[in-house]
């Protein structure tokens, strides 16, 4: 193999290389709103949330409006998600505050 090729395979891989760690897309670690735990309602009153990382998995993204809207169609499912979602976007999405989805 000439000089030529083999530089031209290396030339191709550092492509490749280079290509594969700038412009793939990197996934970006979910970080629950940081005030939730602030507002988060329990007994009528406020109260301390669960800790950030104890978001129920039933309750999906709780910073998308349409899972927002979907939690408020489902109070009696959704109850311990109320707990955890950061008020001002639940009250854009719904147009209802999430302490009177609360039972």
């Amino acid at each position: 193999m000439s000089d030529k090729a083999i530089y031209a395979v290396l030339l191709a891989g550092l492509m490749v290389l280079g290509y594969g760690t700038f412009f793939m897309p990197s996934q970006q670690p979910q970080q629950p709103f940081p005030y939730s735990q602030q507002y988060a309602v329990q007994e009528g009153g406020y109260a301390a949330a669960p800790p950030a990382g104890n978001v129920p998995p039933e309750c999906g993204d709780i910073n998308d409006p349409k899972n927002l809207q979907h939690l408020s169609h489902h109070p009696d499912q959704f109850q311990a998600c109320y707990r955890v979602v950061d008020p001002a976007k639940f009250r854009a999405a719904v147009g209802r505050d999430a302490p009177e989805f609360i039972r």
